[in-house]
């Protein structure tokens, strides 16, 4: 190289500087513009995986709000049921209602388990969880306008004045008593009216877990025995999932409602003294009058009742003979049925049946 002139060897040295910077950029300059590249690919994929992300968190959050509401309508649901079932506690209820109502003569109370039908799922298999249904049945009693009712240990007369120091009935004290008893009429009957709003009472208080399922009524010698079922609803999960359709034929009354029943009765009373009725006059017979017991009634004017309409008559025993302007089979004896027992004096109108 000693050899070479000035002139070549500043050529050679300009071609190695020429190399040098061919090597640096074909080497780690390329390196790291193959890198660069790498790193923008990188960096794509994870802003979209981010966008993927962030759009997965949106509908987590739809999803979260979804979840309350629904969460928000199974309360609403599961509040339509009692939490749960104590018997004791809906028996001294429902008696509490009835006694508030001035229902007195209560005669009979009895709970049982209701069957509730199986719970089936969409994929045909039956649910674990259960309705649970208890149902209390009543049974009261009405007056029957003439008897000497009992309640809450009042029987209308004093015991120390009914029997003497030594428990002795006093026959006077008892007989004056007995004697000033008169028939008050058919609709001087008490329990009827304060059963049925007692009822209705019940069934408004919670129309969704509370349900009187029967009611019915049965004729005795003068008053009424009267009966109901009311059934109370819990459960161990939500079935119902929408508003019940209270527009049906079959939940809101789409039949006849101007049917006169002004005159009407339910259970025949002693004596039918309504001007209006079909049956006006008529007198139940002394022996139907007097083959019941009477859970309503102390037990001296039962069987004073009883001992008046056997040694007489029903209109004798109810004070009827007496009555001014009476009118109609009382006056002259008993009665069967209202076809042939019709007062002559009474408007026809009262009794067509048409």
């Amino acid at each position: 190289m000693n050899n070479l002139g000035s002139r070549e060897r500043n050529l050679f040295i300009i071609f190695g500087i020429f190399l040098l910077c061919v090597i640096l950029y074909v080497g780690p300059i390329r390196l790291l513009n193959n890198s660069t590249a790498d790193l923008k690919v990188e960096r794509e994929a994870l802003q979209a995986q981010k966008d993927y992300y962030d759009a997965l968190a949106e509908q987590n959050e739809a999803t979260r709000a979804e979840i309350e509401n629904i969460e928000a309508d199974i309360a609403v649901i599961e509040g339509t049921f009692l939490p749960n079932i104590n018997t004791e506690c809906l028996a001294q209820w429902v008696l509490n209602v009835f006694e508030e109502n001035n229902c007195k003569w209560l005669v009979k109370i009895n709970t049982e388990d209701a069957a509730a039908p199986d719970i089936v799922l969409p994929d045909g298999s039956l649910a674990e969880d259960n309705v649970i249904i208890k149902s209390v049945m009543v049974e009261y009693s009405t007056s029957d306008g003439w008897n000497v009712s009992s309640y809450g240990g009042d029987d209308g007369i004093r015991e120390n004045t009914l029997y003497d120091e030594n428990g002795i009935p006093q026959e006077a004290v008892f007989d004056s008593y007995m004697t000033d008893r008169t028939y008050a009429g058919m609709n001087s009957r008490e329990g009827y009216t304060e059963f049925l709003a007692a009822l209705q009472q019940i069934e408004q208080q919670d129309e969704d877990c509370i349900k009187v399922s029967r009611i019915a009524v049965e004729e005795e010698s003068g008053y009424i025995l009267m009966y109901a079922t009311i059934d109370f609803y819990s459960a161990t999960f939500v079935d119902r999932v929408s508003e019940p359709d209270t527009n049906a034929p079959y939940v809101t009354w789409s039949g006849a409602t101007d049917i006169a029943t002004d005159h009407g009765f339910i259970g025949m009373p002693f004596f039918v003294d309504d001007p209006g009725s079909e049956w006006f006059g008529v007198i139940m017979p002394s022996d139907e009058a007097t083959d019941r017991t009477r859970p309503f009634a102390a037990y001296y004017s039962v069987q004073t009742w009883a001992n008046l309409v056997n040694n007489s008559d029903v209109a004798t025993a109810l004070g009827l003979d007496s009555m001014d302007g009476l009118i109609g089979p009382a006056a002259g004896g008993e009665a069967e049925n209202p076809d042939d027992t019709t007062p002559d004096d009474v408007d026809p109108a009262l009794t067509d049946e048409n």
